[in-house]
């Protein structure tokens, strides 16, 4: 979330005097330049981590994300995705993600815009419905913002360039059980925007149970001696449309 990136951006406090800090990283690149720590890659990995961090650091990432700066462009990200106090809320989290890219400091962000929905209870009618909704207010906000900003100059929007892709680990059933609330099931469901979506719908459910039904992959629509279409069709897709192929 944004205040654990905050803290691992912004250094910890209280700093070592700056000469006792270079004495210090001086001694660290002393030592990894050892030849038995050089032929130690857990050293070599731990000695380059350091480094990539300190560059980091010094490098003031975290003026990206602070959204509570006093400053007109903080203002207007708090105004467009309704950020609040709360940095770890999921407009924080999607403000975060769009900055991450437009920034450059990351071609691939994760995050998480809903939580509380395992609903086995009779509470699922009150909470799921406005907990997702939160969250896809928060995509929303996302997109727009994303489609608003140009693309380095090429005359195309960051969206243009972007594919936002949204799922849950598991779904809900079409049943209520004898809580009154809703268990896990099989049939889940994902959505794509953005650069490379054509759009439309792929796949369905059944009408029992809403159990998932075969389609057909090339065009999406049911068919009987088609597949039930999996997340790992979805990522290869996208691996492809990135000019990427998975083993």
């Amino acid at each position: 979330n944004v205040p654990d990136l905050l803290r691992a951006l912004e250094g910890v406090e209280p700093r070592m005097a700056p000469l006792m800090a270079e004495q210090l990283s001086a001694f660290l690149r002393q030592t990894a330049a050892c030849p038995s720590q050089e032929r130690s890659p857990v050293w070599q990995t731990a000695e380059s981590s350091r480094q990539g961090a300190a560059d980091m650091v010094a490098a003031e990432y975290h003026r990206a994300f602070d959204f509570r700066a006093n400053t007109l462009e903080m203002e207007q990200i708090r105004d467009h995705y309704g950020i609040t106090n709360d940095l770890s809320s999921p407009e924080a989290q999607a403000a975060m993600a769009g900055r991450a890219l437009v920034e450059g400091l990351s071609r691939c962000v994760s995050i998480r815009l809903a939580g509380s929905l395992d609903t086995h209870y009779e509470t699922w009618a009150t909470t799921q419905g406005p907990d997702q909704e939160r969250g896809f207010n928060a995509v929303a906000r996302l997109v727009e913002d994303l489609g608003a900003r140009e693309y380095k100059g090429s005359g195309t929007s960051w969206l243009d360039h972007t594919t936002i892709l949204g799922f849950s680990e598991f779904s809900r059933g079409s049943m209520l059980n004898t809580q009154g609330g809703r268990d896990h099931n099989i049939t889940n469901a994902c959505f794509l925007i953005g650069g490379g979506v054509r759009g439309g719908v792929i796949g369905r459910s059944g009408d029992v149970g809403l159990t998932p039904q075969p389609v057909d992959l090339a065009t999406g629509t049911p068919d009987p001696g088609g597949e039930v279409p999996m997340p790992e069709q979805v990522w290869q897709a996208l691996l492809e449309e990135v000019g990427l192929t998975s083993a």
